[in-house]
Order: structure tokens, then C-alpha cells, then sequence
């Protein structure tokens, strides 16, 4: 479906729609003409799903803010294949209603028909997404891709790219994203930038805090751990609540799943659980059937080269399917 915002603004001037997905879309756009607050739901993948009010200013405060940094002109196509329930797709279509961009629609799933579009401007996927269409990405000039982790393997394979690629920081709390950080290109860069009137803070723990009364938030303590480099530039670390204290030991499982990547194929997390002796250890969950003996041996070998050694996993667990989030997100469960 083709939702022409350069042209009009109302719903009824909207064509009928095609699909269920699109019908939502349309659902959105009414009540956005209609009602002054939202509620959005949080994906659930780090704690309880919760319900989380934003108002229809701090939406136009964030769309504003995104269309300044890629520069959005009137008449620009955008993509939207995310759900409309959440807060990376609503802000998909608000972006579209501010900056009265030419909005394509499909339907939310992995596999997604590109061929069937004109040459997009701007699209925001998530990285299963990315991953699963990578062949037809060249047909979108702008990607930003959030709502989960972006691969080693796929960072090294987009390096030299034609799009640009661009990962957001943000949560459902701060109207999507408040910073970026490019993954290719000449200036690609490992730590992320900050969005204009965003201030940013840590705790005694390094937890991010973010201060952005134009977004409705005064001060939100996060549970991410980051480096503060400057004002604007910071790097992300890994979740506070993903860090595993093994005999005193603070161990950072995200820090410990990147040296894993190379050896392990399968979807898998590290995660700490219960010990008598150590309060916590470390275990390594892996999608996939149980392997044999030898494969198993063949992998902890491998673990004599992580760093620090004590992060070692202790125990391997195999599950055949993991839960995950909307997005991708894999819910990490002992």
C-alpha cells in the first residue's frame, strides 16, 4: 500500500486497504488524528512487558529529530515493515506525516517482497529482516536497523555496501531512537551519537541515564551499561542485568558471546545460574539438538581462548527452540 503524505493528510483521502497489516496501519493513522497520548508496549525481552504513555508532541519532537539528521525532504520514500502495535513502526508512519514522505507498506514478517517497491529512500528494519532480504537491501538507499543485535558476520558483510547502514540506540521509553551509529561506509564508527537537546549521564555503575524534556523525559535510568566518551558519544557495553557475578567475578555475557560468534553457527546466549559456590556461573545455551560428545569437546576447546578465563561456560545447554520477541530479540531464560 502507498500512503502519499505529500499529497494529503486526512484518512479519508487514504485508498482502501489491502491487507490486515495495512488496516492496522490506517487504524493508527486515525487515532493520530483523533487523540493527543498513545500507549505503547514495551517488547518484554529484559523484563515484564509493561505500558508506557507517550504524547502525540514527543512523537513529533522525535520525528522531527530523525528527519533533521538523514535530511528528509517532501516527497521521499520511506518504507514501513514493522508492526504498527510498537514503537518502531508507529514512529515509521508519524516520520512519514511530518515530513510528508510517499510511505510504503508490507507486512511485517522476515521475508519481505522489495522487488515490488520503487527505489526506497529510507527504510528501519529489524536485523532478521536485514539478514533475510540482504540480496535486494541495495534498493533502499538509507537502512536503520534496530529492535535487536546486529550479527558480526553481517556487520563484516555490509562493510562495503551501497546503502548506508545505521543502528539505532533506543527503547520504547525514549519514542525510539535518541542516538545512531553507522556500520559502514568511510566513517563507520563503533561508538554511537547522541541526537540534538539529549543529554546523557551515568550512574555509579555506568548505567546510561538519559534527560530529554522535549521527549517527555526528565531523567530515565537505564539498565545499559556504557563508556561516556564525551557529550554526544558513547559506546555501548552490554546490559547491566546481563552481567554475571561468578565468585566475585563481574562477568559481561555480551562481551563473552562476541568471542563465541566465530564457533558456534546456532542462535545461542550465555546467561548466569544459581551455584552454591560461586553464587553464580556461567552456562551456554544453544539452539539447536543436543551434538555429539566429540563436538562438544571440540567446542570447549575453544573456551581456553576466552578472556578472562574464569568466564569460561560451565555448562553447555542445548533447547530446540528459544523464545524470542517481535523484533528478534532472543528472551534469554535459564
Amino acid at each position: 500500500m502507498l500512503l502519499d503524505f505529500s499529497q494529503y493528510a486526512h484518512p479519508e483521502d487514504i485508498v482502501n486497504s489491502t491487507n490486515e497489516f495495512d488496516e492496522k496501519v490506517l487504524l493508527f493513522i486515525r487515532k493520530w488524528h483523533s487523540q493527543k497520548k498513545f500507549t505503547v508496549h514495551t517488547s518484554g525481552s529484559t523484563s515484564t512487558p509493561k505500558s508506557i504513555v507517550h504524547t502525540k508532541e514527543a512523537m513529533v519532537n522525535s520525528a522531527k529529530l530523525t528527519g533533521v539528521f538523514f535530511q528528509f525532504q517532501k516527497g521521499n520514500t520511506a518504507l514501513l515493515c514493522l508492526p504498527v502495535t510498537k514503537i518502531a513502526g508507529m514512529m515509521m508512519v508519524v516520520r512519514a506525516i511530518v515530513w510528508k514522505l510517499k510511505l510504503y507498506t508490507l507486512p511485517p514478517k522476515f521475508k519481505l517482497d522489495l522487488n515490488s517497491l520503487p527505489k526506497i529512500t529510507f527504510g528501519a528494519l529489524i536485523p532478521p529482516q536485514a539478514i533475510e532480504n540482504f540480496e535486494h537491501l541495495d534498493r533502499i538507499k538509507t537502512i536503520l536497523l534496530g529492535g535487536a543485535g546486529v550479527p558480526e558476520h553481517f556487520q563484516e558483510k555490509i562493510k562495503n555496501h551501497p546503502s548506508k547502514f545505521y543502528l539505532s540506540y533506543g527503547m520504547t521509553e525514549t519514542v525510539s531512537h535518541i542516538a545512531l551509529r553507522k556500520l559502514n561506509g568511510y566513517d563507520a564508527s563503533s561508538s554511537f551519537n547522541v541526537m540534538k537537546n539529549i543529554t546523557l549521564s551515568t550512574d555509579e555503575e555506568s548505567r546510561l541515564c538519559i534527560s530529554a524534556p522535549h521527549l517527555g523525559i526528565d531523567l530515565l535510568k537505564t539498565n545499559d551499561v556504557i563508556k561516556l566518551y564525551s557529550n554526544n558519544t558513547f559506546e555501548f557495553v552490554g546490559r547491566y542485568d546481563n552481567i554475571i557475578n561468578s565468585g566475585g567475578l563481574k562477568i559481561n555475557t555480551e562481551d563473552i558471546e562476541k568471542q563465541l560468534y566465530p564457533y558456534i553457527s546456532k542462535p545461542f546466549y550465555i546467561k548466569g545460574a544459581p551455584d552454591s559456590k560461586l553464587g553464580e556461573r556461567v552456562v551456554l545455551f544453544i539452539e539447536d539438538k543436543i551434538w555429539n560428545k566429540k563436538k562438544i569437546e571440540k567446542l570447549k576447546e575453544k573456551f581456553r581462548n576466552l578472556k578472562p578465563k574464569q568466564s569460561a561456560p560451565r555448562d553447555i545447554v542445548f533447547k530446540e527452540n528459544f523464545s524470542y520477541t517481535s523484533t528478534g530479540k532472543i528472551i534469554r531464560k535459564i
